[in-house]
């Protein structure tokens, strides 16, 4: 699939507002006219299988929209709206982790129609930044229980696949953050946190968008995940989570730790024994779990907290 190719259908059947350019990973990156909320161009990833081209934002509206919340979590309205993009305007059975579209390669008018929709509905899953709850994150109510007291906040911070999840498990903490990375005790604020990671020379490299990514995870560990949450990290078995309750105090840096953890930003944790089995969760549970970053909200806290209370 050529670049030059794909701009000129597109070229022939919409404005000539969309630019084409090979993809670093393979494919053609597609840059909208279109824009996130705060100005970034909204981009798509468009590849062949077989005469179908198969466009994708990669996971990059959701990534955007968790990073810009407050809360680090979707409301009942967000999710609701959402799923309605994904049913009426791209035809999805719901949200799956990403967004996307299908149409023949070879067919320009009907390939527009698919890269103008899939613009469209990321834009529209951007704006639902504006009903963004300004309010306390985590203060999501178990009605079931009846208690009033707030549900604790889950998340996921991944070791490499499971590389390491063993170290964490034996050292009793989770990580972030690689050996080069400097220590973060000094900073207070996104910025702060931007500041010091601009000096990686691992993320130099990586566009706006992709950075905004890795402050705003550094600064979800650092500030967002509280004591008391819980935290889910995959195994090497991917159907192996395991997963254990956040400890009080601040994170300390370890970049000489002698255990062989490359990750040197470490938060205290005490682990349960028994891993949860992946499978055993509702599919829309899984799809979350299939997020591209390192560290992330999982909004399924209800049902996370019945299947830790059937397996106790």
């Amino acid at each position: 699939m050529e670049a030059a190719r794909i701009e000129a259908m597109l070229g022939a059947a919409l404005p000539p507002l969309f630019r084409c350019a090979p993809a670093p990973g393979g494919g053609v990156r597609i840059r909208t006219p279109f824009l996130y909320p705060d100005g970034d161009a909204i981009d798509l990833l468009a590849t062949d299988d077989g005469g179908q081209c198969v466009l994708t934002d990669g996971g990059e509206t959701l990534g955007w929209l968790w990073l810009n919340s407050v809360s680090g979590t979707l409301s009942a309205k967000q999710e609701y709206l959402l799923d309605m993009v994904c049913r009426c305007e791209l035809g999805l059975p719901g949200y799956q982790g990403e967004l996307t579209a299908t149409a023949p390669v070879d067919r320009p008018e009907e390939l527009a129609a698919a890269v103008f929709l899939l613009g469209l509905a990321m834009l529209r899953v951007s704006d639902l930044w504006f009903l963004e709850p300004h309010s306390t994150a985590g203060m999501e109510y178990n009605a079931a229980a009846g208690s009033g007291s707030a549900m604790p906040n889950v998340w996921c911070v991944r070791a490499d696949h499971g590389e390491y999840t063993e170290h964490l498990m034996i050292g009793g903490y989770v990580a972030y953050g690689g050996l080069d990375w400097p220590n973060m005790s000094s900073c207070w604020t996104r910025t702060d946190v931007h500041n010091k990671l601009s000096q990686v020379e691992a993320l130099k490299g990586k566009s706006k968008a992709g950075f905004r990514k890795y402050v705003g995870m550094m600064a979800c560990f650092l500030w967002d995940i509280q004591a008391g949450d819980w935290v889910i990290t995959p195994e090497k078995d991917r159907r192996r989570l395991r997963y254990g309750k956040v400890q009080p105090g601040n994170y300390w840096y370890a970049p000489d730790a002698p255990d062989g953890c490359p990750y040197t930003m470490r938060r205290k944790i005490v682990w349960e024994d028994k891993p949860l089995d992946r499978w055993s969760l509702s599919p829309p549970f899984q799809n979350t779990l299939k997020c591209n970053l390192s560290v992330f909200a999982v909004k399924h806290r209800s049902e996370f907290q019945t299947k830790i209370c059937r397996a106790q």
